[in-house]
């Protein structure tokens, strides 16, 4: 039999703090079930404990009186008031980047009088892997670091960039930055901001195992052999170096094992009074958590493991105030003095949809949804539609309220950025599917267990697990706010009660979907890879995957350029070209000239050609690679050291940097070049005035 392994360990962990009677000394704590029943809660605390502050935001109210849904064709009134007012930031820094570049023959005062590059900068999942190296890019884009104005380094960007978004392990950092309130990278690490030396999951231990994405198991870089069966991940022992799974990794149980006695072996008796002390201290852990959550299942709501997940990544990388890990909403944050300043790039955070059938599923899309500090919504066709964002947990129907009020708080950012990043969607059923088949008393005890996180499932005797129902492993919104919404076109949305949300990196894990939208008129999205495709590093399989959905026949989302029509994306190689050809281990540009790089679908036939005048953003792909440290480190590795985190913020920083300009002394003025591209395209200049930018993008551009 096999049972996910990080599951598993993850499962057993908070189980075990639900009133298992395990037998400790007398100076050891016991906990019994009902005090978890009741939510009542009379503790000692540790010090080591991590404290979190009860939400006191969820309430009613009466609904704004302001539109709560808008058509996804334009970006939201509030978002391009935020934008005008950024770049009005960011224009002063890209002036004084753009003079310690010294790009030979650029007009500065010409190129900039009326004009503000968009940057966006694009953080991909990758777990804790992935929330280091890119945190080490953005001190080397941050002109508040030490050393990162000087020849060869790149600070400025930071501040100069209009975006941020992340997915799975890259919006654990944009959300950590938002609630430290865009302090540097420096500033959070000397503040002890940061608590990586502590598990994100108390008594889960570090699994060092490289993992592949996409259910294939990898045979050598750039090529892949299927599994032997078509949709399961493959089988096989801790001890194999690559196992595929996304994001799954199993083990092999003896057959002669039943899961109950397996199971069981957790609660043995401990003697040693170390290990009793480290179990009290994960109790305290677990209890902490389901303290918090629990609030908001008293309230009326449903949960999901989802929500015990958002709050332990809170308690790694949100601030500590007055002792307790800080808690805000994504609306509120609007009232942050950074961001009312308009000092941080406007943050979006991606998550995936499960309420789509499988057979409404297609190459060309991709059903993400976006979280940003106004709105809730997608981009989508039949999903396109946003809603406002501090409205989330609101009974409505057909867009309107029908209950007479509306819900406030539902929108906890630690929520959301857990939504992003959920490692239990892929796997859960496996769980599920193990308990069902043991004996009744045991699958009993196991679902009342679960029950008490919110966790339900129902069971039949003829088709076993009924996944139809509920799926408890996804995050769940409920109410669902599209529910019965007749604007919105696709079924498997509306009908539905609650709203299914997993992993955005499971759909597009380099979130660059958003800013491939003409109303946000970016110029430039400088692309973070910090996937695991193969051995923890990428190979381009993300990139590829998100040229392939916008390049499918079915995808109409095309722009106007002179006299032809092309797909918004541009092309990639696939992966075992982009091997052969480096690009897993460089900086490099894609989509430098538009009628090469772009996928033609035919000429201009629609007088909206005449008035566009946009072209898609150029892409600068920075994936992960060692320079100065290995940093392929597992993305199941939930505990960094202090070096371990020092030596990956130095490596990341390499990568923003291209190894601090030592590997080409002109990488900064490529990356100015990169920021300049779609302007001269616009502007039809010659780049026989730019020299450097036409032997730059030479180097660095794909096509």
């Amino acid at each position: 039999m096999q049972i996910n392994g990080l599951f598993l360990l993850i499962f057993i962990r908070i189980v075990a703090c639900m009133g298992i009677n395990r037998k400790y000394p007398k100076t050891a704590m016991k906990l019994k079930q009902e005090e978890f029943k009741n939510d009542t809660f009379t503790y000692k605390r540790f010090s080591n404990s991590t404290t979190v502050q009860l939400p006191d935001s969820l309430s009613r109210h009466a609904c704004p009186e302001t539109q709560l849904f808008r058509k996804a064709d334009s970006i939201s009134t509030p978002e391009s008031e935020y934008i005008f007012n950024r770049q009005l930031e960011t224009h002063k820094h890209l002036l004084d980047f753009f003079k310690r570049l010294a790009i030979p023959n650029l007009d500065l005062n010409k190129t900039f009088e009326a004009y503000t590059p968009s940057i966006a900068i694009s953080l991909s999942g990758g777990s804790f892997r992935s929330f280091l190296t890119s945190a080490g890019v953005l001190q080397a884009f941050d002109s508040r670091t030490p050393g990162s104005l000087r020849p060869g380094h790149l600070g400025g960007i930071l501040q100069s960039s209009s975006y941020i978004a992340g997915v799975s392990g890259g919006s654990w950092l944009v959300s950590s930055l938002i609630m430290n309130d865009f302090k540097s990278i420096d500033q959070i690490k000397q503040q002890g901001c940061w608590r990586l030396d502590y598990p994100l999951l108390r008594g889960v231990p570090n699994l060092q195992i490289n993992q592949n994405r996409g259910g294939n198991r990898k045979t050598k870089e750039g090529s892949t052999s299927k599994t032997k069966e078509k949709g399961k991940a493959s089988s096989t022992d801790l001890k194999v170096s690559d196992i595929e799974i996304d994001p799954t990794l199993t083990i092999t149980l003896d057959e002669s094992n039943s899961f109950p006695d397996s199971f069981l072996k957790i609660f043995n008796k401990k003697t040693d009074e170390t290990e009793v002390q480290m179990d009290i201290q994960t109790l305290e852990f677990y209890k902490q958590l389901h303290l918090q959550v629990s609030e908001k299942r008293k309230r009326g709501f449903k949960l999901s493991l989802t929500d015990y997940w958002g709050r332990a990544i809170a308690n790694s990388v949100f601030p500590i105030i007055n002792g307790s890990t800080s808690q805000e909403t994504f609306s509120r944050i609007r009232e942050k003095a950074v961001f009312k300043n308009h000092q941080l790039p406007f943050p979006i955070i991606l998550s995936n949809t499960k309420n789509v059938e499988e057979k409404v599923k297609t190459k060309a899309t991709s059903r993400l949804f976006e979280f940003n500090p106004y709105e809730f919504g997608s981009w989508e066709p039949g999903m396109d539609y946003f809603v406002l964002v501090e409205v989330l947990g609101s009974p409505l129907r057909n867009g309107k309220p029908y209950k007479g009020y509306c819900t406030s708080g539902y929108d906890d950012l630690g929520f959301i950025t857990g939504v992003s990043s959920s490692l239990f969607n892929s796997v859960f059923h496996r769980i599920w599917e193990a308990i069902s088949k043991t004996k009744k008393q045991t699958y009993e005890s196991m679902k009342t267990i679960m029950n008490v996180f919110g966790v339900t499932f129902s069971h039949d005797e003829e088709h076993g697990m009924n996944h139809e129902k509920y799926v408890s492993d996804y995050a769940v919104i409920s109410p669902n706010p599209f529910f019965n919404f007749e604007n919105m076109t696709l079924e498997s949305i509306t009908n539905s009660t609650d709203l299914y949300l997993v992993d955005g990196g499971e759909n597009e894990n380099i979130p660059l979907e958003p800013f491939f939208h003409k109303t946000r008129q970016v110029d430039v999205v400088i692309a973070i890879d910090s996937s695991s495709d193969f051995k923890n590093y990428p190979n381009g399989t993300h990139l590829y995957g998100t040229s392939s959905r916008f390049n499918h026949k079915l995808n109409n989302m095309t722009f106007f350029h002179d006299n032809g029509e092309y797909s918004l994306f541009p092309s990639v190689p696939e992966v075992k070209k982009f091997v052969k050809m480096g690009f897993n281990k460089r900086p490099t540009f894609f989509g430098c000239n538009i009628t090469t790089a772009f996928k033609k679908r035919g000429y201009q036939n629609s007088t909206r050609a005449l008035t566009e005048n946009w072209v898609p953003p150029l892409v600068v792909y920075l994936p992960n690679n060692e320079y100065t440290y290995h940093s392929n480190t597992s993305t199941f590795k939930l505990t960094y050291n202090h070096t371990e985190v020092e030596s990956m913020l130095e490596n990341g920083y390499s990568i923003g940097t291209y190894a601090n300009g030592t590997i080409d002394k002109e990488f900064p003025i490529c990356m100015g070049c990169a920021i300049l591209k779609r302007q001269l395209d616009k502007t039809k200049t010659e780049l026989s005035q730019l020299e450097v930018c036409r032997s730059c993008y030479n180097r660095y551009c794909y096509n």
